[in-house]
């Protein structure tokens, strides 16, 4: 689902998620809210609790995931977990065919001890490192 176009309306609200579900959300809110070019890879709901994983046009990913998030105790992974090495994984390709949305795909893992303060940190930086990225890398 392209949510460049539904963006997060099919998001059941954070009361009715479980465990895993409404942290997912509450940082796809925050994210959402001032990242107006981020798209979300895979089903708003149908998917893996633990499971985060956006794309971020025009933003150098590489940079983002290995010094920025890396520095601030925010941990990420480029495409999706059954990508290895420089393959790209079947699974983004099931979602999308764009290619560049492919290549700026950014997996989040989500603990179930994650609290309210951990997202808002997480948020924050990924915000501010996305933005400081793009202004470097462009």
């Amino acid at each position: 689902m392209d949510l460049s176009l539904a963006r997060a309306s099919s998001f059941r609200p954070a009361s009715a998620l479980g465990v895993g579900q409404r942290e997912r959300y509450q940082l796809w809110e925050r994210l959402f809210a001032k990242i107006d070019y981020i798209e979300l890879n895979g089903h708003p709901d149908d998917r893996l609790p633990n499971n985060f994983n956006v794309s971020f046009p025009n933003v150098n990913v590489k940079e983002l995931v290995r010094m920025s998030l890396t520095n601030h105790g925010v941990m990420a992974a480029l495409g999706s977990a059954c990508a290895s090495g420089e393959d790209t994984s079947h699974v983004l390709e099931a979602i999308t065919d764009d290619e560049d949305r492919i290549e700026a795909a950014v997996r989040f893992g989500l603990g179930k001890d994650l609290t309210e303060a951990d997202i808002e940190h997480a948020a924050d930086v990924i915000v501010e490192e996305v933005n400081l990225t793009e202004s470097i890398f462009g």
